[in-house]
């Protein structure tokens, strides 16, 4: 039998009753304009739960590749990052997507901001893996999609 973590389970419940705070609609860039998809946030007392899902991952980026994801600041084209902390410390450093065949999903918790933070800022999808060291943002690669975070129903 499989148990939940009660956190776990709070926070289900919790998603279960809710509408998201925020949405961003991702679109892939020129060269990949198959890639498309969607970052949901949601602000609870624990943090913001995200679940970000792609399809449309074409073939040459490798089947069962690992993307890098982070929250961009359109202003500076840098992570989002207002504590100046070294990568992978970026309040706008996320959990890498894993591909299978082209889709790939993912949802976290995250403490590092609200979602009124990031309201305005953008959801960006590299063509690799974040090393988690190279500074200053991973060496994650070329943007291939990307998406503005905006209330719920500005989608």
């Amino acid at each position: 039998m499989f148990t939940y973590h009660s956190r776990s389970r709070r926070i289900i419940e919790y998603l279960s009753r809710s509408r998201p705070s925020a949405a961003a609609q991702i679109c892939g860039c020129t060269d990949y304009p198959t890639v498309c998809g969607t970052l949901m946030l949601y602000q609870s007392h624990a943090g913001v739960f995200a679940v970000v899902s792609l399809g449309g991952i074409p073939e040459k980026l490798g089947r069962s590749s690992i993307l890098g994801m982070h929250i961009h600041d359109p202003e500076t084209g840098m992570h989002y990052n207002p504590d100046n902390q070294p990568h992978p410390n970026h309040a706008g450093d996320m959990p890498p997507l894993f591909v299978s065949g082209s889709d790939a999903w993912c949802a976290f918790l995250s403490e590092r901001f609200d979602v009124k933070e990031i309201i305005g800022k953008t959801v960006v999808i590299h063509g690799r893996r974040d090393d988690f060291t190279s500074q200053p943002s991973g060496d994650s690669g070329e943007k291939i999609a990307q998406g503005v975070i905006k209330k719920y129903g500005g989608c």
